[in-house]
């Protein structure tokens, strides 16, 4: 079966157009400040100040959002009006935090709003009939829709049959029609000119809040920016690309969460038990506070998640981060449980020979975990997979892609066979009826076979430059630190050292011995570094007897009583010959 010691490294080559010579020459950088900007495909100085000092003034005016106007003007209408409006979003954590930014935002001025969360399991993804009709119950005429709604092209014909507006903020991929609504927000739809196309469902409706606040008078000046943070943790936990707008959300966000986090927001994290000496980086959003907040909607339901994150009431706000704490905690015993038993199936039906996918399913499976689990089974097989278990009457579950598959594109070759999928690039969700299991699984397998060769199943790890350990220091993580937030098409500086080994000092951790904890020495740097190896565990033997390897690394540090220490992460690890 493939694993990760299959895995490919591979330098960063920057475009063909910058040089690396003429940058250090022109504008005085350290060579390693010119890689990573070239790599980056930075050459231009302006670009490459703005790239490396974010600053909030750096924000995109929202009215270059096609339907902006619109929408704020229909928004502004139903305040003077005193129209009710729902708040409505998806059950994960970019639409509870976009329900509870806006939500939070509107409230400010006005009282007649209420927000709506679909039930994952009786209502399933997306814009409900439920919801609609709970509008109506309601007396809501005006419903806006983030994380949600580009192809709900049905139920918003039907809100408008009972006269109800739909405004929709999302960030999916369209289909061939749009929906009629007031307004659609998504710099993904055809002829909008927004310039920046990859902002997550919560920063549509940053923006939105934007346009708003910039230009009327019922919020005080730049209150949008107070929510900043729950922009910041969709970005990093709905896995956008952090270039451009993103990156300018998470730095400020980050920084935010760090000095005033919300009450929701700090409950939770110190039910995570975060250290407070501790600052919060993007793997904490996306590893601590992501996870807590997806398990209301995966166990129980979502709603809780939105009543802690708007919470002003501390002894509420405690009361709701310890119950998604438990939560989560269950879904932890859910996840490793069906992750297991998937292992063992794929180890009786996969056929790694000849098929380049991987489809487990069974009936009793989580539906609320199957995501987890697929992202689980690649980290260990490195091939698109589907997860699927029973719903209802039919098949349903989650789609996790590799570098070079289009999931949402191989599914779509699939659709004839399918009642219903959607989703990005890398992840999708997707029914089916249970009749058509087995051809379906032979047609996603072939269209992905299209798209990628064998060798595309090695995972492959890029690294920056080789770059010693002897030239570690709190100099080069200084550097490398003005390059964050890091993240997709932005990722955290990697390189290359050959030649290190231990000390003998070094041990496994972890309850099944699969982690490092070393201190390295190489011909060059006498004076050990401390390095940790997730998952890295099966090459302790070999290290133990002094054997030198090479390795692809990152610079961090690590936090323990107080003090910080540098410290480097092994991403990767391959043995001298």
């Amino acid at each position: 079966m493939p694993t990760y010691s299959e895995s490919s490294w591979k330098q960063k080559i920057p475009p063909h157009n910058i040089d690396v010579e003429k940058l250090i020459a022109d504008w005085k950088l350290p060579p390693l400040y010119a890689v990573l900007l070239a790599n980056r495909g930075i050459a231009d100085l302006e670009e490459a100040k703005s790239f490396v000092n974010l600053t909030i003034h750096q924000l995109l005016d929202p009215f270059l959002m096609d339907g902006m106007q619109l929408a704020f003007e229909r928004i502004l209408t139903a305040i003077e009006q005193g129209e009710r409006i729902m708040v409505y979003g998806d059950y994960d954590v970019d639409g509870t935090t976009g329900v509870s930014l806006f939500y939070l935002f509107l409230t400010k001025a006005y009282d007649k709003v209420e927000f709506y969360i679909p039930d994952r399991y009786a209502e399933g993804y997306g814009i409900s009939k439920l919801g609609i009709d709970t509008a109506k119950l309601n007396n809501c005429t005006l419903i806006v829709a983030i994380d949600c709604g580009i192809r709900s092209v049905d139920l918003v014909d039907y809100a408008n049959s009972i006269n109800i507006d739909f405004i929709i903020c999302d960030h999916h991929l369209p289909g061939k029609t749009l929906p009629e609504a007031i307004a659609v927000l998504d710099p993904k739809k055809p002829n909008c000119t927004f310039p920046f196309k990859e902002l997550s469902g919560c920063g549509i409706a940053f923006k939105l809040a934007q346009a708003l606040n910039q230009s009327s008078d019922l919020w005080p000046a730049d209150y949008f920016l107070e929510f900043i943070d729950l922009a910041a943790v969709s970005t990093c936990c709905d896995i956008v690309p952090m270039v451009g707008e993103n990156r300018i959300l998470v730095d400020a966000g980050l920084e935010k969460l760090n000095t005033n986090p919300r009450l929701g927001l700090k409950t939770l994290l110190y039910g995570a038990d975060n250290q407070a000496h501790q600052p919060l980086s993007v793997t904490d959003i996306v590893f601590k506070i992501g996870p807590r907040i997806n398990a209301a909607g995966r166990i129980k339901s979502a709603r809780s998640a939105v009543e802690l994150l708007i919470s002003d009431d501390f002894n509420l706000a405690k009361e709701y981060s310890t119950a998604l704490n438990d939560l989560n905690s269950q879904r932890g015993v859910l996840d490793r449980d069906i992750t297991e038993e998937a292992f063992a199936l794929i180890g009786k039906e996969t056929d790694f020979d000849n098929q380049f996918t991987t489809v487990v399913y069974s009936p009793h499976w989580h539906k609320g975990v199957v995501g987890i689990v697929a992202s689980r089974l690649i980290e260990k097989y490195y091939r698109p997979t589907l997860v699927l278990t029973d719903a209802d009457d039919l098949i349903g579950g989650s789609a996790r892609s590799i570098d070079k598959v289009d999931v949402h594109e191989a599914l779509t070759e699939c659709a004839d066979l399918l009642t219903q999928f959607g989703g990005h690039s890398h992840a999708a969700g997707l029914k089916l009826k249970p009749e058509n299991l087995a051809a379906f699984k032979l047609r996603f397998d072939e269209a992905v076979s299209k798209m990628i060769t064998r060798e595309d199943l090695n995972p492959i790890y890029w690294y920056e430059t080789e770059w010693g350990i002897e030239l570690v220091n709190e100099k080069l993580l200084e550097n490398i630190q003005r390059f964050s937030p890091f993240g997709p098409q932005n990722m955290e500086p990697v390189f290359l050292a050959k030649g290190v080994y231990d000390t003998g000092l070094g041990r496994t951790m972890g309850k099944d011995h699969d982690h490092l904890r070393l201190n390295l020495v190489s011909a060059k740097r006498n004076d050990p570094i401390t390095a940790i190896g997730f998952k890295l565990g099966q090459h302790y033997n070999k290290i133990n007897t002094g054997k030198p390897f090479n390795m692809l690394y990152t610079v961090g540090l690590n936090y323990y009583n107080g003090i910080s220490s540098l410290q480097i992460e092994i991403k990767d690890i391959k043995f001298e010959a």
